[in-house]
């Protein structure tokens, strides 16, 4: 007598054959990544071996997801065919498949599990188990005379099953324990130790700093040192960034201030990742424990075998963090830095490199705690422009170098604010020389005839190469 297929059973069939072409749909996006960042991955991956892992674990997402659609396909024209082990498979697949949502944040981070998803996810696999496991269907796959075998083709499915659901945990336990014997990775992150920044007074440390502003904030500096290169981006996405040293001892140590965290030009990668900024994407990459995305990445700016120190800056108005290191060989420390401000997530970078000898972590620390985010306010320009040009006839040319720097950074586009800066960084000698050489190339491409900068940059042309040959000799 033929067995008669319920409504309901039907319904699960062909849902379970709509899944498992979604999941084979799902499945070629790794691949789609792959080839996305398939040259980024091959540079990096001569920098670092990590990212050549990458490429494999990425090219090996694509036919795993393709097997998990097979099955899911299997168990669907099983469940029309009322076959006695489709049964068995999609218990399997229920039991396991809570375990799916946690598998995928220990990939990609916590930020991902969606809890209201995961409870309708345990609703979902609750009514699919209790709809099996009724005695009316039961009924619908028994076959008289046979039992459930575990060493049978549908057993060595559901051992499959098993397989993949834990083939995740059980790479990342070990990519975990290869980044602590290779890279000496921490197995488990320390919490960052919370700074909370106290307000920097000026009147009892200017003679030793002097207060500068660039990009839209104010912090202090060592007061010999110069804004010795400044940085136009390519494009709108990437960073300005201005170097400050000593112009005749860069020995002395070095400061660098980014007009936004370099994670902001990551927000395509972020956002598909599940973070709303970048913020929280630069906190998962500081204190993630399992992901090997952020093991990677962590190890990416962090100096390999040297101390690395993450401490996580508050203050009213600024969030961010502060990764430290000691490079023994030079007998200095590096202080990078990420500012974000907590009213609107704007973001400013700053790296601090102190040698003992001249600066120490309570210099670094006066630096940072001086960091203020200045208000918005109309296009200042013109005003920075008019000071700077007092300050050169003044002979105060680091003050000029910084008013000049400011014009330019907010009008890119007047070729006199450009020259200015240049002129005024002529002065650093050939620290310099370079970063001049750029700005006046930018200069001349929107002012070809500009007379006083085409002066100045041939005069640098053969500062540069009267340098390098006598470099050579």
């Amino acid at each position: 007598m033929e067995k008669r297929r319920s409504i309901g059973v039907t319904i699960f069939g062909w849902v379970f054959i709509l899944l498992g072409l979604s999941i084979l749909f799902a499945s070629l996006f790794p691949l789609g990544l792959y080839f996305k960042f398939k040259n980024i991955l091959s540079i990096l991956s001569t920098v670092m071996e990590y990212f050549s892992y990458w490429k494999y674990l990425m090219l090996s997402a694509a036919p795993l997801g393709m097997i998990w659609s097979l099955i899911y396909i299997i168990c669907g024209i099983g469940l029309l065919r009322l076959k006695f082990w489709a049964r068995y498979i999609i218990i399997a697949l229920m039991l396991t498949s809570i375990i799916t949502p946690l598998n995928k944040a220990l990939i990609f981070g916590s930020q991902t599990l969606n809890i209201i998803g995961l409870l309708l996810q345990i609703v979902f696999v609750s009514f699919i188990l209790w709809f099996f496991m009724k005695e009316k269907v039961k009924k619908q796959f028994e076959v008289e005379g046979v039992k459930f075998r575990l060493k049978s083709k549908y057993g060595a499915i559901i051992g499959l099953i098993i397989f993949l659901t834990l083939f995740t945990p059980v790479t990342v336990l070990t990519f975990k324990v290869y980044a602590l014997l290779k890279y000496k990775e921490p197995f488990f992150i320390a919490k960052p130790q919370v700074i909370r920044l106290q307000k920097a007074e000026d009147e009892a440390l200017l003679e030793k700093y002097r207060r500068i502003e660039l990009f839209g904030v104010s912090l202090l500096i060592p007061k010999d040192f110069a804004l010795i290169s400044f940085s136009k981006p390519p494009d709108n996405l990437s960073e300005w960034i201005a170097f400050m040293a000593n112009p005749v001892d860069s020995k002395k140590g070095l400061v660098s201030l980014s007009s936004k965290v370099i994670y902001e030009t990551t927000a395509e990668m972020y956002r598909v990742m599940g973070f709303k900024n970048a913020y929280d994407f630069e906190q998962a990459i500081l204190t993630n424990n399992w992901s090997p995305i952020f093991i990677t990445l962590r190890n990416v700016i962090r100096p390999r075998g040297k101390v690395f120190k993450i401490e996580q800056i508050n203050s009213p108005k600024l969030k961010g963090f502060i990764r430290s290191s000691y490079n023994k060989e030079q007998n200095h420390w590096i202080y990078e830095v990420s500012f974000y401000s907590k009213d609107t997530l704007a973001s400013k970078g700053m790296m601090i490199m102190v040698n003992e000898e001249y600066l120490n972590r309570k210099d670094a620390l006066n630096i940072i705690s001086s960091f203020t985010l200045l208000e918005e306010k109309e296009r200042g320009e013109d005003k920075y422009y008019k000071e700077g040009l007092k300050s050169l006839n003044s002979n105060d040319f680091i003050d000029a170098q910084f008013k000049f720097a400011n014009a330019y950074y907010l009008s890119p586009e007047n070729p006199e604010y450009g020259y200015m800066l240049a002129k005024a960084l002529f002065k650093n000698g050939r620290k310099s020389f370079y970063s001049v050489k750029r700005i006046l190339e930018e200069v001349l491409k929107l002012e070809p005839d500009y007379k006083e900068a085409r002066e100045l940059l041939e005069t640098i042309k053969l500062e540069l190469s009267s340098a390098s040959s006598s470099g050579s000799k």
